[in-house]
């Protein structure tokens, strides 16, 4: 199955404003950007009209993704754990794309 290794544990990952000036987005199903959401670290948001979208904020579809080059597990949306993420994105899912080897990352309410 095809995956995209995100290079976890690289650093290389976007600042939202200067992705968006350099690639804007198309897909309309998602928020970008949003006051409510950019307080709990989340910038592209799924909107929750639109949970099953399968194409990302740039109109891509979504493929699953992996940790890096040498892990073969991979994943598409996948929980948030307290240990690891604030407590006011518990009900929301994340997973990740790319955009020129670098990751940046994606949100949604769980369904």
């Amino acid at each position: 199955m095809e995956s995209i290794n995100i290079n976890f544990y690289s650093g290389k990952q976007w600042t939202e404003p200067t992705l968006l000036r350099k690639f804007p987005t198309t897909n309309l199903a998602w928020h970008i950007g949003r006051h409510e959401d950019i307080g709990y670290e989340r910038f592209f948001v799924l909107n929750e009209n639109n949970l099953h979208e399968n194409n990302d904020p740039w109109d891509r579809v979504m493929i699953p993704w992996r940790k890096n080059e040498q892990d073969t597990t991979t994943f598409k949306w996948s929980n948030t754990e307290p240990v690891y993420d604030l407590p006011e994105n518990l009900e929301y899912q994340f997973r990740w794309t790319t955009i020129t080897k670098k990751r940046v990352k994606l949100w949604r309410r769980k369904p």
